[in-house]
């Protein structure tokens, strides 16, 4: 949940930011989105969002292939050491 959180956060921010620029320079900084319209973009910046999204949670999933499972430690309440399965 949290790289989904990002994803959209980022997007929609620099969506924002997009259009704050347009409202100071009355320009976009790429051709695309003067072609398209409000709706348009909006699916844009979700699409965006959702590419980014599937990147980094593969990328996370990759990184636990190659790495190996992470075992967690935990302390029992005499003091040993169990390792989780």
């Amino acid at each position: 949940m949290p790289s989904l959180g990002l994803a959209i956060g980022l997007a929609f921010g620099y969506w924002f930011w997009i259009e704050l620029c347009y409202s100071y320079n009355a320009f976009y900084p790429y051709p695309i989105f003067t072609m398209l319209d409000t709706t348009s973009r909006a699916m844009l910046f979700a699409t965006s969002a959702l590419i980014f999204f599937v990147a980094l949670w593969s990328l996370k999933f990759l990184y636990k292939v190659v790495n190996g499972k992470e075992v967690l430690e935990a302390q029992s309440n005499d003091g040993s050491i169990k390792k989780a399965q």
